[in-house]
C-alpha cells in the first residue's frame, strides 16, 4: 500500500494496512437442513473439524442461532441448529490447531457475565484456540419462540448492572461487564424443532 492510498483509506475510516497473514477458514453446518440430504450431527461436524484441520485451514466456524424459520427457512418450514457454544467445546477438545470461532454469538439470549465465562472456559479447553465474534441478533422469530424481547437487544443503561464475580478462575485483573438483568424464561406456547429427528425435543 502507498502512502497516498493510505491516507485516502484513513480518510474513509476503513482498515490500515495489516502485517498478519491472511488466513483461510469455513462456516460449518450446524443445521438439521444440511446439503447432506440429511440433518447434520455433532460427530458431522467433528469429524469435518478434524479434516479441515488436517487440510490446513486456518479456522472453523459456527453460526449462533436457536431456530431457523421464514424468511431463513421456505415459507411455512422451520428447523432448529444444533447449541452453538455446545458444539464449538466439543470441536474444541477433539482437534489441537485448527481456530475455533462463533460467527457470531448473540448477547441477547445470554447474559454478557455469563458469556465470559463461557468464553474462558472454552478458551482454557482450546488453549487459546477460540475466537468469539459477538453481535446482537436479527431473526425476530428466535427471539419470539423463546421469549426473548426483540426490542431489547441494547438494554438501557438503567436496566445493566456491572459484575465483579467475571474472571474468576483466569490469571490477572477481573474484567467489567454490563449485562443485562432482563428475564430470559423461555415460552412454553410454541414448540421449538430439535436438529434432526434423533436429537432430544426441546419444546
Amino acid at each position: 500500500m502507498t502512502d497516498q492510498t493510505a491516507a485516502i483509506d484513513s480518510r474513509l475510516g476503513r482498515w490500515p494496512a495489516q502485517t498478519r497473514p491472511m488466513g483461510i477458514g469455513f462456516m460449518c453446518p450446524i443445521a438439521e437442513d444440511s446439503a447432506f440430504g440429511r440433518p447434520v450431527r455433532v460427530a458431522d461436524m467433528v469429524e469435518m473439524a478434524l479434516t479441515a484441520e488436517a487440510a490446513g485451514y486456518d479456522s472453523l466456524w459456527l453460526a449462533d442461532h436457536l431456530i431457523f424459520r421464514p424468511p431463513v427457512a421456505p415459507e411455512g418450514e422451520q428447523n432448529g441448529p444444533w447449541e452453538a457454544w455446545t458444539v464449538a467445546a466439543a470441536i474444541a477438545q477433539a482437534t489441537s490447531t485448527i481456530n475455533v470461532g462463533l460467527l457470531v454469538t448473540c448477547l441477547g439470549w445470554r447474559n454478557p457475565g455469563i458469556v465470559a465465562r463461557m468464553t474462558e472456559t472454552i478458551d482454557d479447553l482450546s488453549q487459546g484456540r477460540f475466537i468469539l465474534g459477538v453481535g446482537a441478533g436479527w431473526h425476530e422469530p428466535e427471539y419470539d419462540a423463546y421469549g426473548f424481547p426483540f426490542d431489547a437487544r441494547a438494554p438501557p443503561a438503567s436496566r445493566t448492572r456491572s459484575p465483579s464475580s467475571t474472571g474468576c478462575c483466569a490469571a490477572g485483573p477481573r474484567p467489567t461487564l454490563a449485562a443485562s438483568s432482563r428475564p430470559t424464561t423461555p415460552r412454553t406456547d410454541r414448540a421449538v424443532p430439535s436438529a434432526g429427528p434423533a436429537a432430544p425435543r426441546s419444546w
